[in-house]
């Protein structure tokens, strides 16, 4: 009898594990396919798929133990990238300094009131919305009047009337209410962009910079990614330096990797938790990190956290989340900003802008 209940549990869990050792492989291409770009997003839950069944399994059937454990070790290799961030970080070696708040969110082609409800309840010093459609670009620039530095990509274009024209794709859009010296914005397509300048924050500027990318896909779109990531490793990463990102991957994505590796910033989740904003690709009902904040030694972060917000729903924050399509996570969050009193000797961001970059 328990051989019958065994043989049948034996062949099911082979087949688990030539699955996930198949899918782990093709997440493998991403950086020369965008499919295993997307695949790689689910590394988190293909970890966990694996780990689930694979330990009970490796005690309760000891003829196929190699195989789960086996299966363990590859749920583990895929939990690894998102595993880093409940480590907690150092403790910074300041304890005062200039206070900063960010809030990002893709927000995509929803009705924007709750989420002009939401930022007006927050007033973060800086609020960065991607993903916008024209209309609810043109609604976050008419309601969101207590932010007076408002920056956002595509420029608005005219034609030979003077007309406005239609925007043909996602607009990403800067509220500061803290002014923002030379500031410039560089677009790829499809949405992709990079926004940038010196956020003037206590005694010395803060490099600021803001890039969204589209979700990963074939072609042109792939295109623009690699051409944003490309301008990224382009830029010096100054230690007083702070980095919203909408990179629409998640934190086992080899992009995720790349931007860490660009920057050698720090990751705000770090001790937080993993922070998912958005739905994974293929896999509905799950969700996984797309949006990130990093920063430089000269930060400190006290607080960063995601919450859901229903589109159309004025009532500011709710929990209901059974509908990803409208069911978006702003994500907060709170820093300080080391003085020049407590600063170690640094060159200025803002020289630093115009420095080569790092080889």
């Amino acid at each position: 009898m328990k051989e019958r209940i065994s043989q049948p549990l034996e062949g099911v869990g082979a087949g688990l594990f030539w699955i996930s050792a198949g899918l782990t492989l093709l997440a493998q291409t991403a950086p020369f396919y965008w499919v295993g770009e997307a695949l790689s997003d689910l590394r988190w839950h293909l970890g966990l798929a694996a780990l689930i069944p694979a330990i009970p399994a490796a005690v309760l059937l000891p003829r196929r133990r190699l195989t789960f454990v086996a299966m363990i070790a590859l749920g583990f290799y895929n939990l690894l990238p998102g595993m880093r961030v409940f480590v907690p970080p150092p403790d910074a070696d300041f304890v005062v300094g200039t206070p900063l708040s960010v809030v990002n969110v893709r927000w995509g082609q929803a009705s924007t009131d709750a989420l002009v409800d939401f930022a007006n309840q927050q007033s973060a010093d800086v609020f960065v919305v991607s993903g916008l459609n024209e209309t609810g670009r043109n609604e976050l620039a008419e309601h969101l009047v207590d932010w007076p530095y408002v920056h956002a990509w595509p420029p608005v274009m005219a034609d030979s009337e003077g007309a406005p024209l239609v925007l043909t794709e996602p607009s990403t859009m800067l509220f500061s209410r803290i002014s923002i010296d030379d500031f410039s914005a560089q677009g790829f397509g499809y949405g992709a962009c990079l926004l940038e300048g010196n956020l003037d924050v206590g005694d010395l500027p803060v490099t600021f910079r803001v890039a969204s990318f589209p979700a990963p896909g074939p072609g042109h779109i792939a295109g623009a990614r690699t051409a944003l990531m490309n301008e990224l490793g382009a830029r010096p990463w100054v230690e007083r330096g702070l980095f919203v990102c909408d990179l629409s991957s998640s934190d086992s994505s080899n992009s995720f990797g790349d931007l860490m590796d660009t920057t050698r910033y720090q990751d705000a989740r770090r001790g937080f938790g993993r922070v998912p904003t958005m739905p994974t690709p293929f896999v509905c009902g799950l969700r996984m990190p797309g949006q990130y904040v990093l920063f430089g030694d000269e930060i400190a972060v006290s607080e960063h956290s995601a919450r859901p917000l229903v589109a159309g729903e004025r009532e500011l924050v709710t929990l209901r989340a059974d509908d990803e399509t409208d069911t978006f996570w702003p994500v907060l969050t709170h820093m300080r900003v080391r003085g020049i009193s407590n600063s170690a000797p640094a060159e200025s961001s803002v020289a630093a802008l115009d420095a080569p970059a790092p080889r």
